[in-house]
């Protein structure tokens, strides 16, 4: 399993299977393919993992707009963003909310007005914070996959199902509320989380975690300690898209702390 000689940007792959790679003594899983309805479209989604000296970053976006317009949202909010955190001294909350802005700067700027939805975690020294826009979403799980935090999802459902409502079947339940690129986007940042060894961070978009919620209960994180595991729950999310699901593209990550 290889480290990181620079930042792994995934802008809108195709990948037939899960790889891997370490960093900062975490154990990392990932695949992005596009959605098994969406024929020649291309992935509007992309990923991002980036280590530092000490700190480990890790980023999933899932483009809005509709075929090329969101490929071309998620891999520009990427790409500014490893640019703009290759370029900080520190990678912190000021560097990391600096490096949000430009990427919404690069988006908003555009005629065709882009937008994507952003997750991102960042891990150091033992904590880990996500800072979330839109409704891709970012979990942790204790080494027996039971989950310790998940962030909200900023749709329709998200907030309703935050405030107790019965929102499964409304017509509107996958409605974002906030999205990077649009002028009134905000960021909404965790507690600072503490990490244990063998505990898991999960990020994903939302065609891998609502197709998934389908089969495997909230309360019982899914099973994703090798490629093979994760490469079941993505052929799981993908299958499911085609029942009575909701067909979109596939992106996780997952990672491990070792030590």
């Amino acid at each position: 399993m290889a480290g990181i000689e620079k930042p792994i940007l995934g802008a809108n792959p195709n990948m037939e299977t899960p790889e891997s790679v370490e960093a900062l003594g975490f154990e990392i899983h990932y695949i992005s393919c596009p959605s098994s309805t969406r024929g020649e479209n291309p992935n509007e989604d992309s990923f991002l993992i980036l280590e530092s000296d000490d700190s480990l970053v890790l980023a999933v976006a899932d483009g809005l707009g509709g075929h090329e317009d969101g490929a071309v949202a998620s891999r520009h909010a990427l790409q500014r963003l490893a640019a703009e955190l290759k370029k900080a001294e520190n990678i912190d909350a000021e560097s990391l909310m600096n490096a949000i802005e430009k990427s919404n700067r690069r988006l908003s700027n555009q005629e065709s007005n882009l937008s994507t939805t952003l997750v991102l975690a960042h891990i150091k020294q033992k904590s880990l914070r996500f800072y979330t826009i839109g409704d891709s979403l970012g979990a942790l799980y204790s080494e027996d996959r039971k989950p310790l935090y998940r962030t909200l999802e900023h749709s329709v459902g998200g907030f309703g199902r935050y405030a107790g409502l019965d929102v499964e079947n409304r017509d509107d339940n996958h409605y974002l509320v906030n999205a990077l690129g649009d002028e009134q986007y905000f960021v909404q940042i965790s507690p600072e989380l503490e990490l244990k060894t063998q505990d898991w961070v999960m990020l994903a978009t939302d065609g891998f975690s609502q197709n998934l919620g389908k089969t495997v209960p909230e309360s019982s994180g899914p099973n994703w300690t090798d490629l093979h595991s994760v490469d079941d729950l993505r052929f799981t999310a993908q299958s499911n898209q085609t029942t009575d699901g909701h067909p979109d593209d596939i992106t996780v990550i997952f990672a491990r702390m070792k030590s």
